[in-house]
This record gives structure tokens, C-alpha cells and sequence, in this order.
């Protein structure tokens, strides 16, 4: 499975793979998972630490929704999306 890099923009980074999307946001410490709430459709993503939103944006592609999953990793959440047809994508979210 071939991965290319994405970028970091504004608090977060991203990469993929041919199949998934990989976005990764640094948790403050204190922050628990109760803390966490995600909002992921077809083609956007919110996500929120204590009510704030901390991404948020209209996807380059579609993901399949219950295929989503989130984690918190070494200090990161990351939040992996499938996409629906395996593609590499040009960006994360429309306008980057």
C-alpha cells in the first residue's frame, strides 16, 4: 500500500493511503476522551475538544461514515476515514 505525506495546517496533519484518510489533532493534556466529539459525514468532519471546534471543513472526498474511527494516540487524536472509492486525494478539505 503506497502512503503519501500530507501537511500540516493550522493544528492539525493528515496523511493517507490509497484507502484511508489519517487526521491527527494534539490533544492538551487533561483532555479526555469524554472530552472528544466528532461529527463525520460523507464529505465533512467537525471536531470538538470541551465544545470548542478544533477542525472543521468540507472533505476533497467522500468517506464512508461507518467506516470512521478516532483514537487517542501518544497525545494525538487521530481520526482515520475511509474513503469511499480508493483514489489519492489533492488535499484534505476543499480550498487547501
Amino acid at each position: 500500500m503506497a502512503r503519501k505525506q500530507g501537511k500540516c495546517h493550522g493544528g492539525y496533519e493528515w496523511k493517507q493511503t490509497y484507502e484511508e484518510i489519517t487526521l491527527m489533532v494534539r490533544v492538551p493534556e487533561g483532555v479526555r476522551s469524554k472530552d472528544i466529539t466528532s461529527d463525520i459525514r460523507n464529505k465533512a468532519v467537525t471536531l470538538k475538544i470541551k465544545d470548542s471546534v478544533v477542525v472543521e471543513g468540507k472533505l476533497c472526498g467522500s468517506v464512508s461514515v461507518d467506516e470512521c474511527s478516532w483514537t487517542i494516540v501518544d497525545g494525538f487524536i487521530e481520526l482515520i476515514m475511509e474513503k469511499t472509492t480508493p483514489d489519492y486525494w489533492t488535499g484534505l478539505f476543499e480550498g487547501e
